[in-house]
């Protein structure tokens, strides 16, 4: 089992690659509108840019959840 120190480096690690998704997201999207004049492929790409985000939000949720048991069993 992981330390409670790791586990927490762990938690903050997640953290900031969902952030970090969240700003590559946004990239994508600008640049899918810019770029496609397909209306079906920006609903399709855009589409699968939020659900690939909303990935990482949970597992935020989860770095959440575990940082909060590391602190109470501190």
């Amino acid at each position: 089992m992981a330390k409670p120190v790791r586990t927490l480096d762990y938690c903050s690690q997640l953290t900031q690659l969902e952030k970090q998704a969240d700003r590559i997201k946004t990239e994508c999207v600008g640049r899918l509108f810019e770029n496609s004049g397909d209306p079906i492929e920006i609903i399709k790409w855009k589409e699968l840019y939020e659900v690939l985000e909303a990935t990482t939000d949970k597992l935020e949720d989860v770095a959440d959840v575990l940082e909060s048991v590391v602190l109470k069993a501190a």
